[in-house]
């Protein structure tokens, strides 16, 4: 898997940004003018891409680098992340694009400019480019860029890495409380009650939890969901029938008892204000015992530096007695190839290279010798010192590759090698414990339709779960609601749902 590639550039007004990339364009010739990487000749590539603030756009050794061994001149403008979406409408709508676009998510923007004929379909394109065959299409990412009526793919997704799931838990309050790390709910239940009561943090009082969701009861809180239900986009209930969510078997008896958990305080009883990873700080903040998250995701560290020391523990069993992995489309938003650019080989040849092992590691850890020593793609290891690694941090980041992962595993496993190395062990464990399933990979026009007509009752619908789980409203109130208003309304997409399930068999 490669390392999703990012470009850097400055961010200029529209009109400056228009003349800059219609010169750039003049100036770089026709499509499929420039060299392959390697070559001799240099290609200059114009690229909108969202990057991190301490990723320094000017001057970058790497993008210097890469325009001097490999030949991709790339302009980059990089607008800031929390207006990038804007940003993006303004310089599609100037009708003069780059020749190389990220979009963040394959949402309605992208089907209207696909659907334009603004864009690119990729799927034959992309069939001379060896490493885009191997690490996207493959990988069966193509169809989350599919739109219009023939379903055609009109951009390239960045690979991302398979998502294995199960916790983290705080190994210093377990011991402390003479517990193991739960592997069934009630195993789970029986954690959280020693949690909330016996005070594992040591200061006194009762104020300890668990879990915290963000917000929504369903986020964050997978550790938990599957063990009553599976996904709803694309995975059968237990009995093995297709079903929205609401009608799945383990759909009440969830919220039912993540009411239990709030009422026992065994729940932060205040998830429903969390932000993003708002769950994942109060961990950190040392207030909540277990943590969703995926193998091989640091952590901050695994905690440690922040007076705790968290370990990776297995999905809980569902309740068939079976610990469960879902897999989705290991993608994370993708590359799209305006019509109106000239160079389009020669972005796919870019974005080649990025899915290539030599792009992957160039992308994600720099120049070698000046950010980083040395680098083990098959063990996910990298050698750095302080300087190289502080260094680092300002020329690339995982906003700046192509792929964010490479046959679905992330570039680094940890920055201690002896680290990378066990979470590689735990890896065999984890595969030989937990049936992995993959979710099919479909656009439901009904479902992006349902959700643009009815955000108010989306938001309602949130609302109604989370006032049953703090006992705001009784069970019959929440089911009537379900019932009337909800499962009415969403009847279209259910049925759409259903067929194309049923097609799929």
């Amino acid at each position: 898997m490669k390392k999703s590639i990012m470009f850097l550039a400055m961010a200029l007004c529209l009109a400056a940004w228009c003349l800059m990339a219609s010169c750039q364009r003049q100036a770089g010739g026709e499509q499929g003018s420039g060299s392959s990487a390697g070559g001799k000749g240099e290609v200059t590539l114009t690229v909108v891409n969202r990057v991190n603030t301490e990723v320094s756009t000017e001057n970058n050794p790497m993008l210097k680098y890469i325009r001097e061994k490999y030949g991709f001149n790339i302009q980059l403008e990089a607008p800031p992340i929390n207006n990038y979406n804007d940003r993006l409408q303004i310089i599609m709508a100037s009708g003069d694009h780059p020749d190389i676009v990220y979009t963040w998510g394959w949402d309605a923007n992208f089907l209207r400019w696909a659907e334009s004929g603004m864009l690119n379909p990729v799927d034959d394109l992309v069939k001379p480019y060896p490493h885009i065959m191997s690490n996207v299409v493959q990988a069966n990412l193509l169809p989350v860029a599919q739109a219009g009526p023939q379903n055609l793919a009109y951009g390239i997704p960045r690979a991302s890495s398979l998502g294995r799931r199960g916790y983290m838990y705080n190994t210093k309050w377990l011991a402390k409380l003479g517990m193991n790390p739960p592997t069934t709910i009630d195993e789970f239940y029986e954690l959280g009650k020693a949690v909330a009561t016996q005070d594992p943090d040591g200061n006194g009082q009762n104020d300890t939890f668990l879990l915290s969701p963000d917000a929504n009861v369903w986020d964050s809180a997978s550790l938990i969901v599957w063990a009553f239900l599976p996904p709803s986009n694309g995975a059968p209930d237990f009995d093995g029938v297709y079903k929205i969510r609401e009608k799945m078997n383990g759909y009440y008896p969830f919220l039912e008892f993540m009411r239990k958990l709030y009422a026992e305080k065994i729940m932060d009883q205040e998830f429903f204000i969390n932000k993003t990873y708002g769950g994942r700080e109060k961990a950190f903040q040392g207030r909540v015992a277990l943590l969703h998250t995926q193998l091989g995701v640091c952590e901050e560290n695994h905690g440690k530096g922040l007076g705790m020391d968290l370990e990776f523990a297995l999905p809980l069993k569902n309740t068939a007695g079976k610990r469960v992995n879902y897999l989705g489309a290991a993608q994370w938003g993708g590359w799209l190839l305006p019509v109106s650019s000239k160079k389009t080989q020669d972005a796919l040849r870019f974005i080649d290279w990025g899915n290539s092992p030599e792009g992957f590691e160039i992308l994600n850890w720099g120049v070698p010798g000046l950010t980083y020593t040395s680098y083990d793609l098959k063990n996910r290891t990298v050698v750095q010192t302080d300087e190289q690694q502080k260094l680092w941090n300002t020329v690339t980041s995982t906003y700046m590759t192509v792929a964010n992962a490479l046959e679905g595993i992330q570039a680094a496993l940890d920055r201690d090698p002896q680290v990378a190395l066990s979470i590689n062990q735990q890896l065999t464990g984890y595969l030989a414990a937990v049936e992995e399933i993959p979710l099919p990979v479909y656009r439901l026009p009904e479902q992006e339709e349902f959700n643009q007509k009815n955000p108010d009752l989306i938001t309602q619908k949130d609302q109604m779960e989370t006032k049953y789980v703090v006992g705001e409203i009784r069970l019959e109130e929440l089911k009537a609601f379900i019932n009337n208003e909800w499962l009415p309304k969403y009847a279209p997409v259910e049925a759409a749902y259903l067929k194309l399930m049923a097609a799929r068999k």
